[in-house]
């Protein structure tokens, strides 16, 4: 997806908030916006210029993981939201569909926009809003037909929600009387702002249900010029994509390798994706790929 010039503000505001984590003067953190700043060009690849803006910060910085913190808050807050996200499971007659409202509210989690969230109250309100798109029947048809699918990760804290979706996403093909599917997880090979990365997908539990694959890239989204060749591969052979949160739609969703075989579940949190996806902003989304990706303008 390109980069438009709402963007700029958007991310810089990400970046401040990140850089605030850090040890270092005030003045030289804004010093490396402004050094990097005439980068953030309207056109260019919103996902590659980030990645390349967060691995120049890090290196000047020497912060390895300035929200190391910041995701350990909020995998514990998802994880405190458990007991009550499994209660309105067991009291939904369609436990598939109600689990992937469940990952949606996973997708809210994120510092990149806002500093505080209250994860019980989104569980319960999520439930009684409706998704601006929403291919569900789709999803699920192509879950029975699949032997494989690839959940590409989004940020800590919604990692936990999507353990109980793969959880979901096991229960309801057994019940369907079908083989198990071969479920890979895929997250960051290093930190970038609070995506999730490998240790937190063990603590969603994902590895009871799922192969772990490191994507191959410490940068947000899966930009195809950036992951691993055998990620690559991964994504290009499996029956099914799950792909969560607007960076992995930003990178994919005019890449017909990944798009046409993939579901995309997010908010649309700003106008640009908004745009793209064809939903208000805030909408809820979960999109056929297949079906959609054909219709979907980069607006930059």
């Amino acid at each position: 997806m390109r980069l438009q010039a709402t963007c700029v503000g958007c991310q810089t505001s990400a970046i401040l908030r990140a850089l605030r984590r850090v040890d270092v003067p005030a003045q030289r953190k804004l010093q490396l916006i402004e050094d990097y700043s005439p980068k953030f060009q309207t056109g260019a690849d919103i996902c590659l210029t980030l990645n390349d803006f967060y691995r120049s910060a890090r290196s000047a910085t020497g912060a390895f993981d300035p929200l190391a913190q910041d995701k350990a808050e909020q995998n514990a807050a998802a994880l405190a939201a458990m007991p009550l996200a499994r209660r309105i499971l067991d009291e939904q007659p369609d436990r598939l569909a109600t689990a992937i409202r469940l990952a949606a509210v996973g997708n809210m989690i994120d510092f990149a926009f806002g500093e505080s969230f209250d994860v019980d109250q989104a569980v319960l309100g999520l439930m009684e809003t409706d998704f601006a798109v929403y291919d569900y029947e789709a999803f699920r048809a192509r879950l029975v037909a699949a032997d494989s699918l690839a959940l590409s990760c989004d940020n800590a804290g919604e990692v936990i929600f999507d353990g109980l979706l793969v959880e979901e996403i096991v229960r309801f093909r057994a019940e369907q009387g079908l083989a198990p599917l071969r479920i890979t997880v895929i997250v960051k090979s290093g930190p970038v702002i609070n995506d999730a990365m490998r240790a937190d997908a063990e603590l969603a539990g994902l590895d009871r249900f799922a192969t772990i694959v490191e994507s191959g890239s410490d940068g947000i989204g899966l930009p195809p010029s950036e992951i691993a060749p055998a990620v690559h591969d991964l994504l290009t052979g499996c029956d099914l994509i799950l792909a969560k949160g607007m960076a992995n739609f930003e990178s994919t969703f005019d890449y017909p390798a990944f798009a046409e075989h993939a579901f995309f579940l997010l908010k649309a949190k700003c106008l640009p994706v908004a745009s793209v996806a064809q939903v208000p902003v805030n909408g809820m989304v979960l999109a056929d790929g297949s079906d959609r990706c054909r219709s979907w303008h980069d607006q930059g």
